[in-house]
């Protein structure tokens, strides 16, 4: 591993609030309980990435940087955040990817639904960072949870229906038409359902006690 080499993790975040975020979550858990959720998958996301990511790590938030526990994350493990620009999820990933590589030569981004996969998919990612290797990590709702490349390549966001489960095939052909092969990591589930939750709970024992915390809180 090169002390020189340089490669910037994004992780991708909404501004944990009611109404806003896990919107899926929230007929059971309701909006504060969903956004509490939120913020606690961000708070994992970012604990993890900065423990298992050798180089530096930037928080890209939506709308803007300014929220409790964003600041607070922001200033707990030095990170510099940048608000999201407009635009659809492929508009601001493209964007996300151009400003990183000014300054570096490769850059991964992530988002927070699958925090409990980073600590065995960043180590892979790092590595590939440093052969150069185009990355992507698919989800199993038909997205992905990880990409990283070494120069922007625009033709990969364009058009594509994000949210669908399609788009990971999508993406897939889009590397093909541009000839390149990508190295897949893992698969891993996004948390964005109760039925998600449920999935995930015995392989994620913090979330567990956390909903269980949300639980008692919210009967008090």
């Amino acid at each position: 591993m090169s002390a020189e080499h340089k490669a910037e993790l994004v992780i991708m975040a909404r501004q944990p609030l009611p109404g806003m975020a896990k919107t899926r979550l929230a007929p059971v858990y309701g909006d504060v309980g969903a956004a509490a959720i939120a913020g606690f998958l961000l708070r994992q996301t970012v604990e993890q990435a900065t423990a298992t990511w050798p180089g530096s790590v930037v928080l890209a938030v939506s709308p803007d940087c300014r929220h409790p526990l964003v600041e607070q994350l922001c200033r707990q493990y030095a990170l510099e955040c940048r608000p999201q620009v407009e635009g659809d999820l492929g508009n601001k990933m493209q964007q996300e990817l151009v400003r990183s590589l000014v300054a570096h030569e490769f850059a991964v981004i992530i988002g927070t639904d699958s925090p409990y996969a980073l600590a065995g998919v960043l180590p892979l990612a790092w590595q590939a960072s440093i052969t150069e290797q185009a990355i992507i990590a698919p989800s199993l709702d038909g997205g992905y949870y990880l990409l990283g490349l070494r120069k922007p390549r625009p033709r990969l966001f364009l058009g594509l229906p994000w949210g669908a489960a399609s788009v990971y095939a999508g993406t897939m052909e889009r590397f093909r038409e541009l000839g390149m092969s990508p190295l897949v990591l893992p698969e891993a589930q996004d948390i964005d359902t109760y039925e998600d939750v449920e999935e995930i709970v015995p392989r994620f024992p913090g979330l567990a006690a956390f909903i269980e915390q949300l639980s008692v809180t919210s009967k008090v």
